[in-house]
C-alpha cells in the first residue's frame, strides 16, 4: 500500500548536500536532477568529497574537499 502526503508546494523546499559523490553519491545527484526535472522545489547547494576529481560533475553546487567547510 502506497502513502501520499500532501504539502502545501509553496511552504515546502529543500536545501540538499552530498557527502561523498562516488558511485552512490552520483545516484543520489541524478535522483535530485529527476525530482527538479518533475517540479520538486529540492536545489542541490553543495556537494563535498576528499577527491577533487570527483567533483568535476557538479550539477552547478558549490564543491568541497573539506567537510568542516562545507557545513
Amino acid at each position: 500500500m502506497k502513502y501520499r502526503f500532501f504539502i502545501k508546494k509553496e511552504f515546502f523546499f529543500i536545501n540538499a548536500v552530498l557527502v561523498g559523490n562516488g558511485f552512490i553519491g552520483a545516484n543520489h545527484r541524478n535522483g535530485y536532477r529527476i525530482l527538479k526535472a518533475e517540479g520538486s522545489d529540492i536545489t542541490l547547494e553543495a556537494i563535498c568529497d576528499i577527491r577533487p576529481e570527483k567533483l568535476e560533475e557538479n550539477d552547478g553546487a558549490r564543491t568541497y574537499t573539506d567537510l568542516d567547510e562545507m557545513l
